[in-house]
């Protein structure tokens, strides 16, 4: 089975809104606990618990602006607004995240996180 980090991390009630960490936790470490699987994504404390198990790690580092697209897709596939997105931008790292956007989704890296 394939599994995206995003389900564990996100309530499924609302685009933007975080899980309990120690629910995202256990939803990954059982997802992982599996004898085949794959998992995607870019929550690295929770890749964390899953890479323990994995025996093949592929790192993908694409363009901001290739994940942004595919961020502002999953989000309109599952019904998110354009408030939800505005919140999502505070809750991301936006250290390397370039100045170009105009969208909520970030802030000049030379800039510090709120």
């Amino acid at each position: 089975p394939t599994f995206d980090l995003d389900m564990f991390h996100w309530l499924p009630s609302g685009y933007g809104q975080p899980r309990d960490p120690a629910v995202a936790r256990e939803l990954t470490a059982e997802a992982a606990a599996g004898p085949a699987w794959i998992i995607e994504g870019v929550f690295g404390w929770l890749a964390e618990i899953a890479a323990r198990r994995a025996q093949m790690l592929v790192w993908i580092d694409l363009p901001w602006d290739v994940c942004r697209d595919g961020l502002i897709a999953r989000g309109l596939r599952r019904g998110a607004t354009q408030a939800e997105f505005d919140a999502l931008g505070d809750t991301i790292p936006r250290a390397n995240i370039p100045p170009k956007l105009g969208d909520g989704l970030g802030t000049p890296a030379n800039e510090s996180n709120p």
